[in-house]
């Protein structure tokens, strides 16, 4: 636990060095980073330590509508927020690296490890799992994989409804638009 602390202090320390234009801290090799960690750690109480693991609660994490930048379309949670901006939105780049490489198949791999982590992680939240495998839709509609598209979109549509419309016009579907199964799946 104290490691994980430490990593992630570390991490974020970085990120502000950066932004502010500031020296990194100090770079020595992990090994006596860690063995550093582990001596200033060892005395602290495991109550301190999980104290500071869970700054923010689960509840904290999972609960909508909490601030208010979190109003309306931006409604998620806390812990979407993060799955987005630190896992899903990389992924979907990196796969984009890989496509560019000719790489389909990394690519794929990509999307889909990220649909299934979601599926997993967040069994309790459709929304999420909804968009994850909307934006593998838009990939198979992108490599002409429309019948997987098809089916990543359909799944995808009862979770996300605010999807509908936009899916109307998203050009990541264009290539679907003229296939009646696409179109049926508008029909009410």
């Amino acid at each position: 636990m104290a490691h994980n602390n430490f990593w992630r202090q570390d991490a974020v320390r970085s990120l502000q060095a950066a932004l502010d234009g500031g020296a990194l801290p100090d770079l020595e090799d992990t090994q006596t980073l860690n063995d550093r960690a582990f001596v200033q750690q060892r005395e602290t109480p495991w109550e301190a330590l999980v104290a500071e693991t869970e700054r923010l609660s689960p509840d904290d994490l999972i609960q909508r509508d909490r601030y208010p930048w979190q109003q309306g379309e931006r409604g998620s949670s806390l812990a979407r927020l993060i799955l987005t901006n630190w896992y899903e939105h990389p992924a979907e780049h990196w796969g984009d690296i890989y496509q560019s490489r000719n790489e389909f198949d990394r690519a794929l791999e990509i999307r889909q490890v990220v649909v299934a982590t979601v599926s997993e992680l967040f069994a309790h939240d459709p929304t999420t799992y909804g968009y994850v495998i909307y934006n593998l839709g838009c990939f198979y509609a992108r490599n002409g994989r429309s019948e997987l598209a098809i089916g990543a979109i359909r799944e995808a549509l009862p979770r996300v409804p605010s999807l509908v419309e936009w899916s109307k016009q998203d050009p990541d579907l264009d290539a679907l638009r003229e296939i009646p199964e696409f179109q049926a799946l508008y029909e009410t």
